[in-house]
C-alpha cells in the first residue's frame, strides 16, 4: 500500500478583505467541453498552440468553481453556490467532481444556517444551482437572496429554448422567491457590496464590489471564463448568451479593473482564483495570480527577516 494516501485536503482557502474574514470554497472541478467547440470562430490551430504553450492540455477543460463566503459590515455573505445536486441533465453528464460546496463549507468550519446572504452573479447552473437540495429543502434556509431583476424576468418568465438552464434556474430560483431581492446595476444592496451591470454572457449578469475597511475586490463571477485561452477578450465563447457584447463588457471591465489595480476572484479561473488583472495590448490581458499565504492564522502579520 501507498505511504502517501490518494486524497486531497479539503477545497477551503481563507484570506483577508480589509481585516475581515473570506474563505473561498471549491464546488468542485467542472468539465465544461473540448476546447476546440468553446471558441467557435477561432481557428483550432490556434487554440492547440496556445494550450501546449502554456503546458495545458488539448482535451477537455476543466474549470474550478470558486465560491466566495466574507463577513461584510457584519454580515456573512455568500457569492454564488456551484452546481448543487445537479450531476446530468437527460443526456448530458457532468460526472461527480462538482456540488462538493456543503461538503467544503463544512470541512471548513462554515454554518451553512448561519449564511445570512447569498448573492448571485447570474441565473446559470452552476451559479444558482445550489440553492436547493435533492429533496427540494433550501440549503441556506436563513439568508436572504439577490439577482438582477433582469435575469430573474429571463429565466422564470420568458420561454426559454435552453431546456436545461431554464429548469435548473427555475428549480432552485421560485422556491427562494418570498425571500428574494431583484437588484439593479450600480445599486449598494448590502452595506460595501455594489452590484455592476456586466450583461453578455446572461442578460443580467453582474459582477459585485466588496468593499470593508478600504480594500477592495471584485466578484467576477462569469465575466471570463478561462485564464489563457480568453486573454484575447474578443473572442466570441461558446456559453455566451449574447457573445458580442459578452466581449464588450469583458473588455470594458477588464480594462477598468486593470487601471484601478482591483483585486479579483474569478469563479472559473485556477484555484483559488485571486489576483489581478494587467493590459497587455488593446483587447488582451494577463492574470497575475495573488500568492497563496499558508499562514497558520489569516489574520498574522507577513514574517519578517531579522539578519544582525
Amino acid at each position: 500500500m501507498a505511504a502517501i494516501p490518494f486524497h486531497q485536503a479539503p477545497h477551503y482557502y481563507r484570506f483577508m478583505i480589509g481585516g475581515a474574514p473570506a474563505t473561498v470554497v471549491s464546488d468542485g472541478v467542472l468539465p465544461i467541453g473540448q476546447a476546440v467547440k468553446l471558441f467557435p470562430n477561432v481557428d483550432y490551430g490556434v487554440i492547440a498552440k496556445e494550450l501546449e504553450a502554456n503546458f495545458l492540455p488539448e482535451g477537455e477543460v476543466l474549470a474550478e468553481q470558486n465560491v466566495l463566503v466574507a463577513e461584510v459590515n457584519g454580515k456573512t455573505v455568500l457569492f454564488d453556490t456551484g452546481m448543487g445536486c445537479l450531476n446530468r441533465y437527460g443526456e448530458i453528464h457532468f460526472g461527480d467532481t462538482c456540488g462538493k460546496l456543503l461538503h467544503n463549507l463544512s470541512a471548513a468550519g462554515i454554518d451553512r444556517f448561519k449564511i445570512d446572504a447569498v448573492v448571485m452573479t447570474h441565473g446559470h447552473i452552476d451559479h444558482c444551482g445550489g440553492l436547493v437540495a435533492e429533496d427540494g429543502s433550501l440549503n441556506f434556509p436563513n439568508a436572504v437572496y439577490y439577482v438582477s431583476k433582469t435575469e430573474f424576468d429571463f429565466w422564470t418568465s420568458v420561454d426559454q429554448p435552453n431546456a436545461m438552464q431554464r429548469d435548473v434556474a427555475r428549480r432552485n430560483l421560485l422556491p427562494v422567491q418570498d425571500k428574494l431581492h431583484l437588484i439593479d446595476g450600480g445599486e449598494e444592496f448590502l452595506p460595501g457590496i455594489t452590484a455592476l451591470s456586466t450583461p453578455g454572457h446572461a442578460p443580467g449578469h453582474m459582477i459585485f464590489l466588496i468593499q470593508v475597511a478600504g480594500q477592495e475586490l471584485a466578484f467576477l463571477g462569469d465575466l471570463i471564463h478561462h485564464h489563457v485561452l480568453q486573454s484575447d477578450c474578443r473572442r466570441e465563447f461558446a456559453f455566451d448568451g449574447e457573445p458580442i457584447q459578452a466581449a464588450e463588457t469583458r473588455v470594458r471591465t477588464l480594462r477598468k479593473l486593470a487601471v484601478e489595480r482591483v483585486w479579483c476572484l474569478v469563479f472559473h479561473f485556477p484555484w483559488p482564483g485571486l489576483g489581478h488583472f494587467v493590459q497587455d495590448g488593446d483587447d488582451r490581458f494577463r492574470f497575475l495570480p495573488s500568492p497563496v499565504k499558508m499562514l497558520d492564522r489569516i489574520g498574522r502579520d507577513d514574517p519578517h527577516l531579522v539578519w544582525p
